[in-house]
């Protein structure tokens, strides 16, 4: 298996894409290939300015969606210190002469969102953002992968084990939990469909069960906002039973491979949005008549063509990680009572991942180089609910959809 690198042959650039890669993780509000920091950057490269008046409204919202205030003046900061770099390193290649003609054809359905009259300068500066969001997201994912910094009036709900926080007695909101004597507000740090069933279970589970997440946020109560995230809490098309279960906990192991359904063209194949190598699920006995089962998907790393392929490969010069979705459940055999549930994400660098990437997880000896637990539910799950957030764990990949629909498979 070739082994992936940085598409930057300049040792000095890559040491400024990855210092610049760095700034960006003090941002609160951009990302480099963002199209509001393009926006900024026209503004700068026209006028000079890197005011943010203009983003106010984008800015206001935020922080009511995010629950957190925003400091305009660190922002500005941040802009006066990267934009020169950037452009720096955009004139450093054009002089050097990186980016031919086909490059500047390929960026070329950008120009009519983007603000620059010049093609060629526009890819140039395309290229380097590119380049810049790959270290972006390695060191991002690195930064969230940290253990938690806990403030000391959440010690005692502290797991360290987990690394999670018992929310099971806190208050639910529409976006987190607040625990009103401390004054504090959580917000689960999953995917908002994720983040919608796991507050749906803790209403209907009112301290029943003991429910542990990892915080996206850690803020004062007064700071949030009741904006709600219009979504819909229903996944559909997933007609997954108490005896489509029951079938499947008799099996030990399985692999789904991904496959093309009814005739569509693997060159269209992008809609499903996941380089999916074949999901794996085990099967195993539990003393007292319990079974456990696990699943994880498997991703090819081959598929570069998938729409959102940057989102699981994550790089940064010899640096890969390969990140993978793993849940875990314990299921009574005869009930079907579901009294444990965990979702974590596995991140795996290029060593492990070629060897994991070969293996099916009953044979597995290659333990994930890094691995975040994102919620951990000790006690009674009802089975509809727990389709509903296994399904939402793996949102986007088609095989959960098979696994859960037919356990003959």
């Amino acid at each position: 298996m070739q082994k992936f690198r940085h598409n930057i042959e300049n040792p000095l650039s890559m040491l400024i894409t990855e210092e610049l890669a760095k700034h960006f993780i003090q941002s609160q509000l951009f990302s480099p290939a963002s199209f509001d920091f393009l926006k900024v950057i026209g503004r700068y490269i026209q006028d000079k300015d890197i005011s943010l008046a203009f983003l106010a409204n984008e800015i206001r919202l935020r922080e009511q969606v995010e629950g957190f205030s925003i400091s305009i003046q660190t922002e500005e900061q941040f802009l006066a210190t990267v934009i020169p770099k950037i452009l720096a390193e955009v004139e450093a290649r054009i002089a050097a002469g990186e980016i031919d003609d086909n490059t500047v054809r390929n960026y070329w359905r950008y120009a009519e969102i983007l603000p620059f009259q010049d093609q060629h300068f526009l890819a140039v500066l395309l290229a380097v953002l590119f380049d810049i969001q790959q270290c972006f997201e390695l060191y991002w994912m690195l930064e969230k992968a940290k253990p938690l910094q806990v403030p000391s009036s959440l010690k005692k709900l502290y797991s360290k084990k987990d690394d999670l926080i018992d929310v099971t007695h806190f208050d639910v909101l529409q976006k987190g939990f607040v625990l009103k004597n401390h004054d504090l507000v959580i917000y689960p740090r999953l995917s908002i469909q994720l983040s919608l069933q796991i507050l749906s279970f803790a209403r209907q589970n009112q301290g029943k069960s003991s429910l542990k997440v990892r915080p996206r946020h850690v803020g004062q109560y007064s700071t949030y906002s009741n904006v709600q995230r219009i979504q819909e809490e229903r996944i559909f098309g997933m007609p997954f039973s108490k005896q489509n279960l029951r079938q499947l906990i008799k099996k030990e192991y399985g692999v789904l491979q991904y496959c093309f359904e009814n005739d569509i063209d693997e060159t269209t194949s992008e809609m499903f949005d996941v380089p999916l190598k074949e999901l794996q699920y085990v099967i195993k006995p539990m003393p007292d008549g319990y079974v456990t089962i696990s699943i994880e998907e498997v991703m090819d790393i081959e598929k570069e063509r998938y729409h959102k392929y940057r989102q699981y490969r994550h790089l940064c010069n010899d640096g890969f990680y390969m990140l993978q979705r793993f849940a875990h459940a314990i299921i009574d055999q005869e009930t079907l009572a579901i009294n444990h549930f965990d979702f974590s994400y596995m991140f795996y660098d290029f060593d492990d991942y070629a060897n994991r990437v070969v293996a099916h997880m009953k044979d597995k000896v290659v333990s994930a180089t890094i691995k975040k637990k994102l919620f951990r539910i000790d006690g009674i799950v009802p089975f509809d609910i727990f389709k509903k957030i296994l399904a939402a764990c793996f949102e986007h990949n088609p095989e959960i959809v098979n696994l859960l629909k037919d356990a003959n498979l």
